[in-house]
């Protein structure tokens, strides 16, 4: 004769099988993939993340009862390592590598700006059309939202000049190096504060939300359901 359980009791298994999976990365950490991206996210002299995405990072593994750990990486190799596993999560704008891949939130965590910037009386630039033919400061293993490949296209007639961060983009900028300077809002105004400009002109060029990007590998893939719940409740 067959023992069945009785419904009430299914449901509450069904239930405690539900809370195991809510509460799995309170066991195992998190792992969380960064590049050096001040002030959204970068490395103390210790080794630990911080900035304004690490706060909200914080504020929503304390809402999960999550654990997290954080690595810095190239950004070409952030990519790799969330799409082999090697890192659990991302913060990231959508990226053609990662969109069929990788799990976005429906939520932002964020927002990333990109901005030109000029010195003196040039016509203001507000999109990459206007850059042709013109000499461009951009910043070196940036993608910039998948525009880089539009800014490096011969028939644009744009020249080019890399430079390995803000600071020193806004350096060659004021050296006469590029007629104009792309670069993201929060790191610019970081960078400015440290050098500051005079004659500075700044025009938007366009905005992206930041989200989070679940592995593909990552074994509960209901977690960035309850991210966006968390998300969603701010």
């Amino acid at each position: 004769m067959k023992h069945r359980l009785p419904i009430f009791a299914l449901l509450l298994l069904g239930l405690h099988s539900l809370q195991v999976s809510a509460t799995d990365c309170s066991d195992t950490p998190i792992r969380v993939g960064f590049f050096e991206f001040p002030p959204f996210y970068s490395e103390t002299e210790t080794g630990a993340a911080e900035g304004i995405l690490i706060d909200e990072l914080d504020r929503v593994m304390a809402k999960l009862g999550c654990r997290w750990q954080g690595r810095f990486d190239p950004t070409g190799k952030l990519l790799e390592r969330n799409i082999n596993g090697e890192t659990d999560l991302l913060m990231l704008i959508q990226h053609p590598l990662l969109l069929e891949r990788a799990r976005y939130s429906i939520n932002p965590v964020g927002n990333l700006q990109l901005n030109s910037y000029w010195i003196g009386d040039k016509p203001a630039v507000s999109n990459i059309e206007e850059l042709r033919g013109k000499k461009v400061v951009v910043i070196r293993g940036y993608g910039y939202g998948g525009l880089f490949r539009q800014l490096s296209d011969p028939a644009n007639q744009i020249k080019l000049q890399m430079a390995k961060d803000h600071l020193q983009a806004f350096e060659m900028l004021s050296q006469q190096q590029g007629d104009y300077m792309l670069g993201y809002r929060r790191p610019a105004e970081t960078a400015l504060r440290q050098a500051p400009i005079n004659g500075l002109g700044v025009q938007n060029v366009k905005d992206w939300d930041i989200y989070f990007v679940l592995s593909p590998k990552y074994t509960d893939q209901a977690l960035i359901q309850r991210l966006d719940e968390v998300l969603a409740d701010r």
